[in-house]
């Protein structure tokens, strides 16, 4: 094995693997010096690809596909781009060493090269796709706890920060439906592909990460639904509170215009108002302030309108 900062290599007994952690030109061009790679394939290594690719070049295919990647700090899914060189005696991946799980399988397979059956590009190609497509599973889960906690949350008064957390895992979901989408096609594409280096019939294995994504895009559909419901839940909630409120003000406005009515009657600077003399003048005026109130109080009761 050999190891740099930017580059890892083993050597298997029919094939090396290259797995290039910089996708820096120069890095690139100096790895794939000794393999006659077309330049327009090369380039692309450096350059940002927004769609998965597959090139059937005479002796090796390139690869561009794009895998998931959850950003703690921001709470974002981003797109990561691997490029793969695939031949008969080697198979090289650049990336720009933030693919986790492709490191770590390297990391696996450098401890007990064993495990790699049968040993050649193409079933190590396979390998990788099941890794780096396994990995998107814990970060579905991780989602659908985020939905479970909304869903758990979502009854208490905390409206604005639910409508937040909603907001923010939708923009996930479909951040990673829209990096997911293209890599069903690209997998067809890969099935379709019979490069004359790979003797086995690799079918199966490559209907298994297709599967895999299958259950993936199934999985962020569900969670899409999940995510409408809430929000639609959490909107009509909100509707529901804005009228409890509106319906109290409202109550209290209908109360107030009579109250208003008595008290601007008598507020009137003139002479002759009713029992204006009278020495109990303002506790029968505030007696049928309060008669009043308790009056419209127990009509609007019967009325079942609070």
């Amino acid at each position: 094995m050999l190891l740099f900062n930017w580059m890892q290599k083993i050597t298997f007994k029919n094939f090396v693997w290259i797995n290039l952690l910089s996708s820096e030109a120069e890095n690139i061009r100096k790895v794939c010096k000794d393999y006659n790679f077309h330049h327009l394939a090369i380039e692309d290594c450096f350059s940002q690809i927004q769609q998965p690719k597959i090139d059937d070049y005479d002796d090796y295919l390139f690869m561009v596909l794009h895998l998931p990647r959850h950003i703690k700090k921001s709470g974002r899914t981003i797109a990561l781009e691997l490029d793969v060189f695939l031949g008969k005696s080697f198979l090289i991946t650049v990336h720009n060493g933030d693919l986790k799980s492709l490191n770590a399988y390297f990391t696996k397979i450098t401890s007990d090269p064993s495990l790699l059956k049968p040993s050649n590009t193409a079933y190590l190609l396979y390998e990788i796709l099941s890794e780096t497509f396994s990995s998107c599973f814990p970060m579905l889960q991780k989602i659908a706890e985020k939905l479970d906690r909304i869903e758990d949350d979502l009854y208490e008064d905390q409206s604005k920060k639910t409508l937040e957390e909603i907001s923010v895992v939708a923009q996930d979901i479909i951040n990673f439906r829209r990096i997911i989408r293209p890599q069903r096609y690209f997998i067809q594409d890969l099935e379709a592909t019979e490069p004359k280096f790979i003797a086995e019939k690799f079918d199966i294995y490559f209907d298994d990460i297709a599967d895999k994504i299958d259950r993936i895009w199934d999985l962020l559909d569900n969670y899409k639904e999940v995510c409408e419901v809430l929000m639609r839940t959490n909107e009509s909630m909100l509707t529901q509170r804005l009228n409890e409120v509106m319906k109290i003000l409202t109550i209290i406005s209908v109360i107030m215009l009579p109250l208003t009515v008595i008290t601007g009657f008598y507020g009137m600077n003139i002479v002759g108002l009713p029992f204006a003399n009278y020495h109990l003048a303002a506790e029968i005026i505030f007696g049928s302030l309060v008669a009043v109130v308790l009056g419209m109080l127990a009509y609007f009761k019967i009325k079942k309108w609070m």
